[in-house]
């Protein structure tokens, strides 16, 4: 009789056996989610979330851009102390620390190829092509910077002959001057004549 007692027990304990087992498995089940095929846990908890911060960004960050500064200017302009000259003024021959020491103005003349070739007052030839120029006075050889008063063109002659004779013309140029100071087809035009200082 005590052998049925024990038999008749063996089915309890098997089903408590295999609850017990049941809740094991139970308890060390992943909380996340089941496994993806990559082996990572594809649910949201702090595993995957790691994982997605430690990933290096595909995009990579854009660099910075200086913003534009102001355009710089070349030393040799920005310290030059030379005056600008106007821009539709014209210096030929001239230095810029030449002392004048006598102004006058009134008409200028020219004459060219009628002469060419003729001796001067100073006894040179008359080249019409040349920086010269006639004056009653002056000293052979006398610089004089010559001004343009319409269009402020400015050029420097030498002084080898003597004219002109019809007032009141106060110096007559060579061709190459009168074109230089484009009074050609005037054939006349108002002046300034700065005597230059010798040396």
């Amino acid at each position: 009789m005590p052998s049925r007692n024990r038999t008749a027990g063996l089915p309890a304990l098997a089903s408590a056996l295999v609850l017990t087992l049941l809740g094991a498995c139970a308890a060390t089940a992943p909380e996340d989610g089941p496994l993806n095929r990559s082996g990572d846990l594809s649910g949201g908890g702090p595993a995957a979330t790691a994982t997605r911060a430690e990933a290096p960004s595909a995009r990579a960050a854009p660099r910075p851009v200086a913003p534009p500064g102001p355009s710089r200017q070349p030393a040799e302009q920005s310290g030059s102390s030379l005056a600008a000259l106007p821009p539709d003024s014209e210096v030929r021959g001239a230095q810029p620390a030449e002392r004048v020491t006598e102004t006058f103005s009134g008409l200028a003349s020219w004459y060219g190829k009628r002469f060419h070739g003729r001796l001067t007052a100073s006894g040179s030839r008359f080249d019409m092509n040349a920086m010269t120029a006639a004056h009653r006075s002056l000293p052979f050889g006398t610089r004089v910077r010559v001004t343009n008063e319409s269009n402020r063109r400015s050029i420097v002659v030498t002084i080898n002959d003597r004219g002109p004779f019809i007032k009141p013309r106060i110096i007559d140029l060579s061709f190459a001057a009168a074109k230089a100071l484009d009074f050609i087809d005037d054939g006349l035009t108002r002046v300034r004549v700065e005597v230059l200082a010798e040396g």
